[in-house]
């Protein structure tokens, strides 16, 4: 079955690659270290390389109050910022997908990962979520299904 969908050209974006848009979308998302992104375990490394590369600076930088943090290249908390000190990056809260059920998500982890990041004075601000699942391989209904439920839960 052939699904034809209009989508309005201001609402289409493109990168040159899934990479770039994973690392965008990160770098949109992140502002501290308190900021936490749901990441399926296993997970490909360039979620974990993003979330820590990410963040704003806590300092008032020469940019601005409250800027981020940013030398020609656009990497935060570089020997050009006047506060290299301060941390960068998000924080990683993962989340286990079930081995025994060919790698689906456990919607029960997920729920866990949200409540233990929030003790930890974490605010979950987004989550990660592949089909097919990287590196595992997955694709199928149930996880589809899974996600649309445990989307919720964050």
């Amino acid at each position: 079955m052939l699904i034809i969908v209009v989508v309005a050209a201001q609402h289409i974006f493109l990168t040159d690659g899934a990479s770039v848009a994973v690392r965008m979308c990160l770098n949109a998302l992140i502002r501290n270290s308190n900021d936490g992104i749901l990441v399926p375990i296993p997970q490909y490394p360039l979620y974990s390389a993003s979330i820590t590369l990410y963040g704003a600076c806590a300092g008032t930088c020469a940019s601005g109050g409250g800027a981020w943090c940013r030398d020609g290249r656009g990497f935060p908390n570089t020997p050009r910022c006047p506060h290299p000190q301060q941390p960068a990056g998000g924080s990683l809260v993962p989340y286990m997908l079930n081995e025994r059920d060919n790698w689906a998500l456990d919607i029960n982890s997920l729920k866990q990962s949200v409540a233990d990041a929030r003790r930890q004075g974490k605010l979950v601000r987004g989550l990660v979520f592949i089909n097919p699942g990287n590196p595992t391989g997955v694709c199928g209904i149930a996880c589809a299904r899974s996600g649309k439920r445990g989307c919720g839960a964050a």
